[in-house]
């Protein structure tokens, strides 16, 4: 049998029926705004915010503390799972520039953000 993890928040169901049906309490529209939402990437020993690059154990301990390079600015927002795959380089998915780990690459401005230049940090792209 498989089990299926909320990107929200990590909590773990038996069927993805059984996840979208019910409110996530950490849902980035706010607590039981949204409904839970699958994790894409697989089940592994360490999670990667897409954010910031720290790593966490467990989604859950991930998405319950606030990020400092998030998108809406430090601690703004939640740290959220990178759902890819470890790689020996890492793309922004808007500029294209090659970055060795994502936590090198979400540190610095990118030219080319969808907010103008330099108004937003680099994103992995999956």
């Amino acid at each position: 049998m498989e089990d299926f993890y909320c990107k929200y928040c990590g909590q773990r169901f038996a069927s993805i029926r059984s996840m979208t049906g019910m409110w996530c309490h950490r849902h980035p529209d706010g607590p039981n705004k949204g409904k839970h939402a699958p994790y894409e990437g697989k089940v592994k020993q360490s999670y990667t915010c897409r954010f910031c690059g720290q790593q966490f154990t467990s989604i859950m301990s991930m998405t319950g503390m606030w990020c400092h390079r998030h998108p809406d600015g430090p601690n703004k927002g939640k740290h959220a799972p990178y759902e890819g795959k470890v790689k020996q380089s890492y793309t922004c998915r808007f500029c294209g520039q090659q970055f060795t780990s994502i936590m090198s690459m979400t540190g610095m401005w990118c030219h080319r953000h969808p907010n103008g230049q330099n108004k937003g940090k680099h994103e992995p792209a999956l």
